[in-house]
């Protein structure tokens, strides 16, 4: 979350043809054999850092780790009940 809100995005056409975003190479995730491999988002993810109204709630859950975390786990929990119920 917080690289979404705070790294620049630059968009790439990926080996599959697919367009990506990667972080212009400014920062680096844990990668296989204790390497690093680029930092990517799908444009789905992208565009909320970009729309107006949720740029604000992607600021403040970068702000708040621990609280998003809390509603993801509850969002989650209540989408399993409703998937095994219908």
């Amino acid at each position: 979350m917080k690289q979404l809100a705070s790294l620049p995005w630059e968009v790439r056409r990926g080996p599959g043809g697919h367009f990506q975003w990667r972080s212009n190479g400014t920062a680096a995730a844990p990668g296989a054999a204790g390497g690093t491999q680029e930092v990517m988002m799908l444009t789905s993810d992208v565009s909320l850092s970009r729309d107006p109204a949720y740029a604000k709630l992607v600021r403040a859950w970068a702000a708040d780790l621990s609280g998003f975390n809390e509603v993801r786990v509850r969002v989650r929990l209540r989408l399993r009940v409703q998937v095994r119920v219908s």
